[in-house]
């Protein structure tokens, strides 16, 4: 069984935007919101957003999903709604035009059973009866950490579970078109070899769903599979980073092509790679700086049609943010993201990039309290990139975006 206590790092997040650096005079900080309050986070705090609001959600310390929503870019945030008994690992939420879906792993050693469960809502504040999308005996561990993504199509959820027979782990995949009805679970790793536990990731565009998974062998690989049907079938693996670090891969996604992003060690970077072919062939890697390097740090990825967000936290628990606003070409310096004063290091970080460019981020502070900050994202050709964390209008009067 997977171990509950988790390493506490801290996240940082990374902009990816035009050629022309931006300076951290660009960078106006604001105090970050605090969505709750009794300490209760157990884990990263993920997010994701439409055109009516953002859910937080994250395991809190009863074994539960816990969901916040906001209607006014994190100005305030609901009581967070409770969801699973058993809930073990980071918690993952999507979203469409119309709809959220939050997933999450159990591990119940009451019933002896491990599972992947996800919850539906339309609104933000209340949210369908967990669906159990797949069960296993405890043996066969889920691995902690489900995550989904939404296309038009629907939504589709990747994990880990253990193979008692072989050895190792699968990874496998489920679609829903609603996020209520799930298909029948689907194996992506067909090499013979065995994914590293909970290293996986999804995105999707109007193509179909890319997938990443990380092989346990050394030094790590991580590799990308495409389906542009909905997860019926899959493409062979194709290696996408096979250096010592690169061994979680985060991937996200536009309408031009699917962005991957890892930790190359030696280098003491952020590497990103860019596919317009759903996957088949990647250029080669673009590196982006760590100030302070760390092989632990956990890597998120949030894009438009016009942005790519790159998140970690270094070693000196900073969280990072840098902006590429040419398919990750090129990329800004990274600059310090408004936390507060104490956040865990190698945590993942939440980050959700709207149509508009702008963008919410949240985590956990070593109070174990939730946090968000907001911020706008402006590039064009006649000015650098400039990031504004906490500036909203109309939702907070007398505070201009851009």
């Amino acid at each position: 069984m997977f171990v509950k206590n988790f390493s506490k790092t801290i996240l940082t997040v990374v902009f990816a935007c035009s050629s022309v650096s931006l300076s951290s005079a660009a960078l106006n900080p604001q105090a970050p919101v605090q969505i709750t309050t009794d300490g209760s986070v157990e884990q990263s705090v993920t997010v994701a957003g439409n055109g009516t609001g953002f859910v937080a959600a994250w395991q809190n310390n009863l074994l539960q999903t816990a969901i916040s929503f906001s209607s006014n870019e994190g100005l305030t945030w609901s009581p967070p709604v409770t969801l699973g008994t058993s809930v073990f690992g980071i918690v993952s939420v999507a979203a469409q035009n119309s709809r959220f879906v939050v997933s999450w792993s159990e591990h119940d050693d009451a019933s002896n059973d491990s599972y992947v469960s996800a919850s539906v809502s339309t609104s933000g504040l209340t949210w369908s009866a967990p669906t159990v999308i797949q069960m296993q005996p405890v043996a066969n561990g889920i691995g902690y950490h489900t995550p989904v993504a939404a296309t038009n199509a629907g939504f589709m959820l990747v994990w880990t579970e253990r193979d008692l027979i072989n050895g190792g782990h699968e990874a496998k995949t489920s679609f829903s078109a609603d996020g209520m009805t799930w298909n029948s679970p689907v194996q992506i790793n067909t090499m013979g070899t065995s994914p590293d536990q909970s290293k996986v990731s999804i995105a999707g565009n109007a193509n179909g769903f890319l997938a990443t998974f990380t092989l346990t062998i050394s030094p790590a690989e991580g590799y990308a599979v495409f389906s542009s049907n909905n997860g019926a079938t899959w493409s062979a693996p194709v290696s996408v980073s096979s250096v010592e670090g690169g061994t979680l891969l985060a991937v996200g996604a536009n309408a031009s092509g699917f962005l991957a992003a890892y930790v190359e060690t030696s280098m003491q970077t952020i590497a990103t790679r860019f596919s317009t072919d759903n996957g088949a062939t990647w250029s080669s890697p673009v590196q982006i700086p760590m100030s302070h390097g760390d092989s632990s740090s956990l890597v998120s990825v949030s894009a438009n049609n016009q942005l790519f967000v790159v998140t970690w936290v270094d070693a000196s628990n900073n969280c990072q943010a840098s902006i590429s606003d040419n398919n990750g070409a090129t990329w800004s310096a990274p600059i310090s993201f408004p936390t507060t004063p104490s956040i865990y290091t190698g945590e993942l970080l939440g980050v959700s990039v709207l149509p508009s460019s702008n963008a919410m981020f949240t985590w956990r502070d070593t109070m174990n309290n939730a946090y968000s900050s907001f911020a706008g994202v402006r590039s064009n050709a006649s000015s650098s990139p400039q990031i504004f964390f906490n500036q909203i209008s109309p939702n907070r009067p007398g505070k201009k975006l851009f």
